[in-house]
């Protein structure tokens, strides 16, 4: 068996679940959103605080971002969190920033014929 797995690496805060919803389309049993709420705990910078999580609604934190994925079906029902961290972001905006300032100059500064 081959299996890819993401390398772990813990978060330099912490997250604990207090409660989870799943709301269903009416008259089915098919999930049209989950929300969850969270509370974030970094003793590192003395900060605690709740906040909820929904399908297109992250959680940033310290450069992360926790979207809400996917949800574990049971007796007691369950979330599951993405945690993602992109340290490259600025320099995509940069660039995006570089080509719209090159476009705006070719009619800024356009030579006639």
């Amino acid at each position: 068996m081959v299996e890819y797995r993401p390398e772990i690496r813990e978060l330099p805060f912490s997250v604990g679940l207090l409660d989870f919803r799943k709301i269903d389309y009416p008259g089915t049993s098919m999930a049209a959103a989950f929300e969850s709420d969270v509370e974030v705990s970094d003793p590192e910078r003395g900060v605690a605080m709740k906040r909820k999580i929904s399908m297109n609604n992250p959680l940033k934190y310290r450069g992360y971002s926790l979207f809400q994925s996917s949800y574990v079906q049971g007796e007691t029902e369950a979330t599951v969190l993405s945690v993602r961290k992109d340290p490259g972001t600025p320099l995509v905006y940069a660039g995006f920033l570089i080509i719209v300032l090159g476009v705006v100059s070719m009619f800024v500064f356009r030579r006639e014929p």
